[in-house]
C-alpha cells in the first residue's frame, strides 16, 4: 500500500489489487470488496449513472469491464476529493446528490463512515448543504443504459415511476426501516417486476440488493416472481 494525503478526511492509502485510493480509518475497503455484488451486470459498452459514487470503486470497475462512460454523482466534498484521485478516462464527475428535483438539500453525515451519508432526514446527525440534480431530468440528459444506485435510502424518494426504456441494467441497494419502509421498498421493486433477476434478494433485513436486467434472461426468474415467492413464504402458517 502507498501512503497518501494530510487531513484525516483525505488521508488515503492505495490498494495494491485495484489501484484505488481509499481511507482505511473509514473502513472503505468494505466498499471496494462489495463491488463483487455487481458482477452479474453487463457493463460492456454502456453509458452508466453511478448514484452514490463515493470514492469511485464501482465506476473504476465498470470502466475496466468495458463501460464506455460512467457519470459519477457524489455530493460529499471529501469523498469527492478521493473520487477525483481515482478518476480514470471515461469517468465524468458531478459533485451533486441525486434527488427529486434540481436545487439543494441537506446531506446528513454518517456518524462514523462517509458511505453512510444520506439526504434522508436523520435525527442526531450533522448536516452540510449540497447541490442536487433531478433524477428523471438527469436520466433524460445522460440517457444511461445502466444504473447503479447506492444512496442510503434516498432511492425511495426519487425513484417513483418506471425508468425509461433505454435503461436496461440496474444494480441498486434499497434501504428501509420498519414495516412502512419495507412497503416502500417493495413498491420500488414492483417498478421492475418484469425485469430478469440476476441476484436473488430477501426481505428479512433493512437492506435489499437488486441486480436485474430488462432484457437478459436469468434462471432466477423475474423480480415479480421473487416477490411473489417471498410473499407466499411470509404468509405460511407457523407450525404449532
Amino acid at each position: 500500500m502507498k501512503q497518501g494525503s494530510m487531513d484525516n478526511r483525505l488521508l488515503c492509502v492505495q490498494d495494491n489489487k485495484t489501484g484505488l485510493w481509499y481511507r482505511p480509518h473509514y473502513n472503505e475497503m468494505v466498499i471496494i470488496k462489495e463491488q463483487s455484488l455487481y458482477n452479474h451486470l453487463d457493463m460492456n459498452g454502456r453509458v452508466c449513472m453511478d448514484i452514490g459514487a463515493h470514492i469511485g470503486a464501482f465506476a473504476v470497475k465498470a470502466i475496466k469491464a468495458g463501460a464506455a462512460m460512467v457519470h459519477c454523482y457524489e455530493p460529499d466534498p471529501y469523498s469527492f476529493a478521493v473520487l477525483e484521485r481515482n478518476e480514470i478516462p471515461g469517468m465524468i464527475l458531478h459533485q451533486k446528490a441525486v434527488a427529486v428535483t434540481k436545487g439543494s438539500a441537506d446531506l446528513y453525515l454518517g456518524r462514523s463512515y462517509p458511505y453512510m451519508n444520506t439526504t434522508v432526514r436523520t435525527k442526531g446527525r450533522q448536516t452540510i448543504k449540497v447541490d442536487t440534480v433531478g433524477f428523471y431530468d438527469e436520466l433524460r440528459r445522460v440517457r444511461p443504459s445502466l444504473l447503479k444506485v447506492d444512496c442510503e435510502g434516498a432511492e425511495l424518494d426519487f425513484i417513483t415511476k418506471p425508468v425509461p426504456s433505454f435503461v436496461t441494467e440496474i444494480g441498486m441497494e434499497i434501504h428501509f426501516k420498519g414495516k412502512q419502509g419495507l412497503q416502500k421498498g417493495i413498491d420500488l421493486l414492483q417498478l421492475f417486476t418484469n425485469w430478469h433477476l440476476h441476484r436473488n434478494f430477501s426481505l428479512s433485513w433493512n437492506l435489499m440488493m437488486l441486480v436485474a436486467s430488462r432484457n437478459r434472461v436469468s434462471p432466477n426468474g423475474s423480480v415479480g416472481n421473487r416477490l411473489q415467492l417471498l410473499s407466499t413464504r411470509n404468509k405460511k402458517p407457523k407450525s404449532p
